[in-house]
């Protein structure tokens, strides 16, 4: 299956050669280009600052979002839920950090060092209710690969 593949070659590209920023750079850029429904892929890593999402590698659109709290929009609620949020439909949610007007739907899995958060793997969709469990399957398998990195 197109997911299986994906699962194994980002393993792949994570315990590869390059910086942790190139390896992530590459699963952003294989998810994006190779999912239909992934419209934009990027990672958000804790940095200096606790309690603050900072942009990392992505794929897609350039983004006004580079710092992001916890708790605020998709992202943030992730990290201050500490689970994967999917949101089928963007419309609905009242908390929400727009990146592009195009995004209709969003999935973000928080990654763990431990019991610490210290950032998490997002993917906006153009579409209404486009993930499913395979996705979230993928995605999840994907993040705790990216953890042994960071």
């Amino acid at each position: 299956s197109l997911f299986g593949e994906l699962k194994n070659e980002a393993e792949r590209l994570l315990a590869g050669p390059g910086g942790v920023a190139q390896r992530l750079q590459a699963v952003c850029d294989l998810l994006c280009l190779r999912v239909g429904h992934y419209d934009w892929v990027g990672f958000y890593l804790v940095g200096s600052t606790e309690g603050i999402l900072e942009l990392g590698p992505f794929h897609g659109k350039p983004t006004d979002h580079v710092s992001i709290p916890f708790g605020k929009g998709v992202c943030g609620q992730a990290a201050a839920r500490r689970k994967t949020i999917i949101v089928q439909d963007v419309a609905g949610e009242t908390n929400y950090l727009s990146c592009s007007p195009d995004v209709r739907a969003e999935i973000v899995i928080p990654l763990f060092r431990g019991d610490e958060i210290i950032g998490e793997l997002d993917i906006d969709s153009h579409e209404i209710s486009p993930f499913t469990d395979e996705d979230r399957e993928l995605l999840e398998a994907i993040s705790r690969a990216a953890e042994k990195i960071l």
